[in-house]
């Protein structure tokens, strides 16, 4: 009390690392996976209820349904976006998100080129053929860069690349890493063998664990990863103070030109 079976997990606060949380205690009271997106999809007790009733194992959804009416085409976001900010945009575009593997205790892929391979496949289970709408934040930002390479590649039309605070991917610029990632190195090693530890047992990484896991994983996909010049056309949305340093790195990258705003 005072919360019913009818309240919506998100209307009360709920996010995608809180929804990690919940998945991990519901697996463990239950004894059944609980995939991450299934709470996307049923986030009241009374429609997660109903999803444990149908079977006793539920499949894993591919992708977070944060908003899936509209006339236009889906806008499928790496690692950005909500139920409320999918409306609030007042887009007419249904609004997908994709996540990482290891969210539903899952094996991460070890290369940015994967993690793109990877996200393309489960976005085209629902949208076969472009033109796609994409966009990522922070290191999914780059996620979505490379999606959209390789989408060229394959021919296929990208009518949207939107890249929220996308990082300077400073080791390309010759800078070296902070000061500070460099201190918190070996703790950062530690967390992400222990997560890799968990996720090769097939357990879930506890929650605890989990943020710091993910950030080792996306530096590491990161610090690898060799961009190439994009012949289309870069959205950005970042921070005004940080314009000019994202306009240096992003910009040469950008063949179709550059659209920046700083918010």
């Amino acid at each position: 009390q005072p919360i019913g079976v009818h309240e919506n997990f998100f209307a009360l606060g709920g996010h995608s690392l809180l929804a990690v949380r919940l998945a991990a205690q519901l697996e463990k009271l239950l004894g059944t996976p609980v995939p991450l997106a299934t709470l996307f999809h049923a986030p009241t007790i009374a429609q997660l209820a109903q999803r444990l009733r149908q079977g006793t194992r539920m499949s894993p959804d591919l992708l977070l349904a944060f908003r899936t009416t509209g006339a236009s085409r889906p806008f499928f976001s790496v690692h950005f976006g909500g139920q409320y900010l999918a409306h609030a945009a007042g887009w007419e575009h249904p609004w997908y998100g994709l996540y990482l593997p290891s969210m539903d205790g899952r094996p991460d892929p070890q290369t940015l080129e994967a993690f793109a391979a990877g996200y393309i496949r489960r976005m085209q289970t629902h949208q076969p053929a472009g033109p796609y709408f994409l966009g990522g934040y922070s290191f999914g930002a780059v996620i979505a860069f490379e999606m959209a390479q390789q989408l060229r590649q394959q021919g296929q039309e990208v009518a949207l690349l939107l890249l929220v605070d996308p990082g300077l991917l400073r080791h390309h610029r010759g800078l070296p890493p902070p000061l500070l990632q460099r201190l918190k190195w070996p703790a950062r090693k530690l967390a992400w063998r222990l997560g890799k530890t968990y996720l090769g047992f097939g357990r879930r990484i506890p929650p605890w664990l989990y943020s710091h896991y993910s950030n080792e994983v996306s530096i590491q996909a990161v610090r690898r990863y060799v961009p190439r010049v994009y012949p289309g056309r870069l959205v950005l949305l970042c921070a005004a103070q940080q314009s000019e340093d994202l306009q240096g790195t992003w910009g040469p990258l950008a063949g179709g030109g550059i659209e920046m705003h700083g918010v």
